[in-house]
């Protein structure tokens, strides 16, 4: 049921009328609540990444939501479902390819770098994992604020 809700939301016209907050915030919501469905998290996580690449706004509600521990923690959840694999790291690589992001806490690097790792090692064959797992590894190699 959550999913379909979640689903709906991505494709209706009525989304285009809420503040990117409370876009941000219901996904966040639904995913929080329903961490045990991948299929919630995986269109989470497709919405968080699309969102990520298109508007620096979503970014900085993801980060403030504290949305990139949640993504970090449902990938390990659901380490073994490609589709979260490549959709978690599509939303760190969006997030991580603008340069005002950093993290604050060097746990966080780690954890960053364990959770992209983990997806790549588990889903070798899978070219969407691998693409947007480079692309996160890349984007954290390239700033000096996030290297470990």
């Amino acid at each position: 049921m959550a999913r379909k809700k979640l689903v709906q939301e991505r494709t209706s016209i009525s989304h285009l009328n809420r503040t990117m907050s409370e876009e941000i915030a219901s996904i966040m919501a639904r995913m929080t609540l329903n961490r045990d469905s991948v299929d919630v998290v995986v269109d989470g996580c497709a919405a968080w990444m699309e969102r990520a690449a298109v508007s620096d706004d979503a970014i900085r509600k993801i980060i403030s939501a504290g949305g990139m521990m949640l993504v970090m923690d449902l990938m390990s959840r659901h380490h073994m479902d490609a589709r979260v694999a490549a959709n978690g790291c599509g939303v760190l690589a969006n997030v991580l390819a603008k340069e005002q992001f950093t993290f604050t806490e060097s746990h966080a690097k780690g954890q960053s770098v364990g959770a992209v790792m983990l997806a790549m090692k588990q889903h070798r064959h899978d070219l969407a994992v691998m693409t947007n797992g480079c692309a996160a590894l890349t984007h954290l190699a390239t700033n000096d604020e996030n290297r470990i």
